[in-house]
């Protein structure tokens, strides 16, 4: 599925789409209008999970989500998304 959802994004947003290596699993839609067009959306708590099963606990998770993916500073990158069910909780 991953390179199917891959060549799917591209064709409909380009190939400069950025995406994230190793995190398919966690996205959730790609962004479009005026001011944020083709910008891949991830799920906070399922890149979290994703990190998880490659061997990190679950705080060491939350960092690198927080710091390397949620934080990264790519201009037009990815947006992370926490879900309205996370926020209340």
């Amino acid at each position: 599925m991953s390179t199917r959802l891959r060549a799917a994004i591209a064709e409909s947003f380009g190939d400069d789409t950025i995406l994230f290596d190793e995190c398919d699993a966690a996205i959730i839609g790609v962004s479009s209008g005026c001011n944020s067009t083709g910008q891949v959306i991830y799920d906070y708590d399922k890149l979290v999970k994703v990190f998880e099963k490659k061997g990190l606990s679950h705080e060491e998770s939350v960092e690198w989500v927080e710091y390397n993916v949620a934080g990264a500073g790519i201009k037009n990158g990815p947006i992370v998304m926490h879900s309205r069910k996370a926020l209340i909780q």
